[in-house]
């Protein structure tokens, strides 16, 4: 029973997210539905989650792929830049 609470739970607070973030995007500061409180709280990790924002994506873009040159060949004719592709977990790799 308290693992059906919790499911539950979890998907509420994603929803509540998602329109958060929805109310951000479509409205501009001032006007946005959220309370004051829940802006108060996104907003206290803004500087934080840009920058590792920025960081991340500054890793990913000069990540170099270490294949075999026949593997580049083969990455490249199905359209991945092989300087920066960054290939998926190994638990993702279907095959």
């Amino acid at each position: 029973m308290s693992g059906l609470f919790f499911v539950v739970f979890s998907a509420t607070i994603d929803t509540l997210f998602i329109c958060f973030l929805i109310d951000s995007e479509v409205n501009k500061e001032g006007e946005m539905m959220a309370t004051k409180a829940l802006q108060k709280l996104v907003g206290k990790y803004d500087k934080k989650s840009k920058k590792e924002a920025v960081e991340l994506q500054h890793t990913r873009s000069t990540r170099q792929l270490d294949v075999a040159p026949e593997e580049k060949e083969d990455l490249a004719f199905k359209g991945f830049d092989t300087k920066t592709y960054v290939p998926p977990p190994e638990d993702d790799i279907d095959g």
